[in-house]
């Protein structure tokens, strides 16, 4: 889409956040990435949920920091549970040949409707 991006400056981004700053933010109306990130995160609204809600994130995500996800409203409010294994990427939970479950992710998504419907 040369006609609404300048890719002149594609070769300053190193970062996610340097492509935020220079397109995400500019295109979706944000002063930058800052701005961008503040008013599209959930965690301005993570103490206000009162559905039982699941979080999976992996601490090695390259794209989303896991620092985030140590916001104490997270923690504080009894209807989210958040898991938050090591390893998995950006939304790559599949597990190694020996044996293990292949779709990790879905399977505690199952595992936490079914505590929900106390099947568990």
């Amino acid at each position: 889409y040369p006609d609404l991006y300048d890719a002149r400056d594609v070769r300053r981004v190193r970062t996610i956040r340097d492509f935020d700053d220079l397109y995400t933010a500019r295109h979706g109306g944000f002063r930058d990435a800052a701005d961008y990130y503040e008013r599209c995160s959930a965690l301005r609204f993570i103490h206000r949920i009162r559905v039982p809600t699941l979080i999976v994130h992996a601490q090695d995500d390259p794209f989303i920091p896991f620092d985030s996800f140590r916001h104490p409203d997270i923690e504080a409010n009894p209807n989210v549970l958040l898991l938050a294994p090591e390893h998995g990427g950006h939304v790559a939970f599949l597990a190694d040949a020996r044996g293990e479950e292949r779709y990790w992710a879905e399977g505690r998504v199952v595992e936490f409707f079914g505590l929900l419907a106390g099947d568990a």
